[in-house]
């Protein structure tokens, strides 16, 4: 358990505690723009990752396994997305899941701030 002032805080002294200077950190397109300022902050290499909107922002297991090289040290993962709102489905999830297997050197950071904004259609 981290005690912080707010996210921002708290993503930034994860960063700052699991990352090197010239580690990779992948960051989904779009972002929420600290996501991408922390790990410049830290001397990390933000690596951003398109989504589209024709597939409804999901992160694809296929685009996430070629983005990772062995810089890769993290994967900042928002869900829901901020700033799409997009929520991930549990068979993307587990796709996401299972490339990060092949990948132990790879830890997630979940951002899960908006996990109880949902709404209906």
């Amino acid at each position: 358990v981290v005690c912080c002032c707010g996210a921002k805080q708290a993503i930034l002294q994860a960063v700052l505690a699991l990352c090197n200077p010239g580690d990779e950190i992948i960051v989904p397109t779009p972002y929420w723009p600290s996501h991408l300022g922390i790990p410049q902050l830290c001397g990390a290499t933000a690596v951003l990752l398109e989504t589209r909107a024709e597939e409804e922002y999901v992160l694809q297991p296929a685009a996430l396994e070629a983005a990772i090289t062995p810089k890769t040290r993290m994967l900042i993962l928002c869900n829901p997305s901020n700033p799409t709102g997009a929520l991930l489905p549990r068979a993307a999830l587990e796709g996401v899941a299972a490339v990060l297997r092949r990948h132990p050197q790879v830890v997630v950071l979940a951002d899960e701030i908006y996990e109880l904004i949902a709404y209906d259609e």
